[in-house]
């Protein structure tokens, strides 16, 4: 194609091609296709290597090549997809496998960091408008006009344009073939409705696919209501359990009791079970076992062999908490102290005669007591689960208080009476783990 005034080469998957005509058919061509030069096989071209549009991370092992995965399709884009190891959970699994080390340039309020110069300190959604100026500049640089790669701009308020001849970081050669808009779903916090960032973050796991197939045997031995749950929607979810992240990177919450050396040349983990073993390396029993108390417990690292005062290093706690269903999971245990109390009721009261709850603690509740009691006990938390299904609001998403999806419920006895909304809930397939919509019409009826 001439699409910058000289030749290039460009490599499209095959039932892409009419998509791109506008930019690459050259004038007085008749069609795209008479510009082919060559067709290669996806398998022929895996492991060859190119140049990223970014300069940032050349030279990244194993990075910018080309390798095969199911889920680029050639329903839209180029027939190539170009993946960030820390931002998707199918590049994760993409990179992994092919041994290539994910990088984070993005700080926890969500601005790039170094070595993303270009755009430090400017949160990623406002960097777009800069991003593109960039492109568009090394465009125009080796020959291209504007109007190709210009849409129209959509309606409502836009960021103003950017009117550099800068290319920041852009690597040569690169172009913008086409810059789109595209309206799809994403992710939003459930309680301050702000967009949500897909980024990877350092986390402590429990090694639960370890001992997936004794937690498959233990639930051979729970009664479910109903029955279907034990070897469909529970069973199934542990036939796919992954490795369980237990922190998170938030102030609130039970602290993870781990210590760790601040000096990577003195490397130590220390993991504590009790006060006891606290007040024995730390030389006092906390009585405040949240942060920032806790944090303050600090001691030197032992495995470092240089004196006090003379950069020895120090045992710090990580700051990472537990993620709460690690606290739910242990609910059957933790209630009564055990196994630093009550160690004879205990013994004699496990496991629960029953618990219940909705559908979803398959992979909640349900999961966590039972990943829990399989680690510790090898036996079940509970004999009896009883899992009703989902109330639904009347917009047909699950009844929420924020939401005020239901017809309030005291105006309901005051009109209908407490009996009907009795009988239509004994009545309804949530007690056989099915959802249902709660309406005003149908407790009336």
């Amino acid at each position: 194609s001439s699409f910058t005034g000289e030749k290039e080469r460009y490599l499209l998957g095959a039932e892409r091609l009419a998509a791109y005509a506008r930019e690459l058919k050259d004038a007085g061509a008749d069609s795209l296709d008479d510009q082919v030069v060559q067709r290669f096989r996806g398998l022929d071209l895996l492991e060859s290597t190119y140049t990223p549009p970014m300069s940032y991370f050349l030279g990244h092992d194993r990075a910018f090549r080309l390798v095969p995965a199911e889920f680029v399709t050639t329903t839209d884009g180029t027939g190539l997809v170009h993946t960030a190891g820390a931002f998707g959970e199918e590049d994760k699994i993409v990179t992994d496998r092919e041994g290539i080390q994910p990088v984070v340039p993005v700080a926890k309020d969500g601005t790039f960091t170094p070595p993303v110069d270009d755009y430090a300190g400017m949160h990623v959604f406002d960097a777009n408008v800069a991003i593109i100026e960039h492109l568009k500049n090394m465009t125009r640089r080796q020959g291209a006009s504007a109007a190709p790669f210009e849409t129209p701009r959509p309606s409502g308020p836009q960021e103003p344009p950017v009117e550099t001849t800068d290319t920041g970081s852009v690597t040569p050669g690169t172009l913008l073939l086409r810059r789109e808009s595209w309206e799809h779903s994403y992710p939003h916090c459930w309680r301050c409705r702000e967009p949500l960032i897909y980024m990877a973050v350092s986390s402590w796991f429990v090694s639960t696919t370890k001992i997936r197939e004794l937690m498959l045997d233990l639930n051979q031995q729970i009664r479910w209501v109903p029955e279907h749950v034990k070897d469909g929607q529970f069973g199934k979810w542990l036939e796919n359990t992954r490795d369980w992240s237990i922190s998170r990177n938030r102030f609130w919450g039970s602290p993870i009791p781990v210590w760790r050396s601040d000096d990577p040349a003195y490397p130590r983990i220390d993991v504590y079970g009790s006060l006891d073993e606290l007040e024995r390396d730390f030389g006092v029993r906390p009585d405040n076992l949240h942060r920032p108390f806790i944090d303050e417990l600090t001691r030197p690292n032992p495995d470092d062999p240089r004196p006090v005062g003379a950069g020895k290093s120090t045992m710090r706690r990580v700051t990472d908490v537990m993620d709460c269903w690690f606290e739910s999971g242990s609910m059957s245990f933790a209630q009564v102290h055990y196994p630093f109390e009550n160690a004879d009721w205990f013994e004699h009261h496990y496991p629960g005669d029953f618990i219940v709850e909705y559908i979803g603690q398959t992979r909640g509740w349900f999961y966590t007591l039972h990943v829990l009691a399989t680690a510790l006990f090898d036996r079940p938390a509970f004999r009896t689960c009883v899992s009703h299904g989902i109330l639904l609001g009347d917009d047909g998403r699950k009844m929420s208080k924020s939401l005020q999806n239901y017809p309030d419920v005291y105006r309901i006895f005051d009109d209908y009476g407490s009996d009907a909304m009795r009988w239509f809930l004994m009545s309804s397939p949530v007690l056989r783990g099915g959802d249902m919509p709660v309406t005003e019409t149908s407790i009336r009826e």
